[in-house]
């Protein structure tokens, strides 16, 4: 256990440490070749607490872009998101997935704030945007799963969320969501 754990966490500096230490351009997206290899340490690792850094590195690469013009667009995005002004973020990150077509997390983080603002069906396009980008997106695929939640369509959110795990089968709540889901729809069968 040990010994797995510290390969985990020797690999996760070697992929971390050039990001801190300029070694490699800041700009990454869904196309980052160090994305494999961390998405196979989320993959493998034993718990939730091990699986966060490797979460966060994965998020940090996803949120740059190619483009400077478009990464200032998302920059602001998130800033509007935060202050809750979700009618600007989605204006922000339209204008980064305008600005670039194949920046998978424009358009993720626009469908997140046309979730907040229960414009579900918005955001469901977004999101099939987001996976056809980064089919691995785990975050976009547990937002869908919100979402046909929200749209009492069980079924279809019990397959985004078995998606969403077996890319990171140690998301908080989500194998509790994936049960309740099973249950509801074994109810339903009865």
């Amino acid at each position: 256990m040990f010994t797995r754990y510290f390969t985990c966490l020797v690999l996760i500096l070697a992929l971390t440490l050039p990001l801190v230490a300029g070694g490699t351009s800041a700009r990454a997206d869904q196309t980052d070749a160090r994305l494999s290899t961390l998405f196979g340490l989320l993959r493998s690792a034993p718990s939730y607490p091990a699986a966060f850094p490797v979460e966060q590195q994965i998020w940090t690469i996803w949120i740059e872009g190619q483009d400077e013009e478009a990464n200032v667009a998302m920059r602001l995005g998130i800033d509007a998101m935060n202050r809750r002004d979700f009618t600007s973020a989605v204006v922000f990150f339209g204008n980064a997935a305008r600005i670039d077509p194949e920046f998978s997390e424009a358009f993720n983080k626009r469908a997140t704030a046309y979730y907040l603002m229960g414009r579900y069906q918005e955001s469901v396009v977004d999101i099939q945007r987001t996976l056809e980008l980064e089919p691995r997106h785990f975050g976009a695929l547990a937002g869908l799963g919100l979402i046909y939640q929200r749209l009492d369509e069980p079924e279809a959110a019990l397959k985004a969320v078995e998606r969403s795990l077996e890319i990171h089968p140690t998301q908080p709540g989500m194998n509790q969501t994936r049960d309740i889901l099973r249950q509801i729809l074994e109810e339903r069968k009865t």
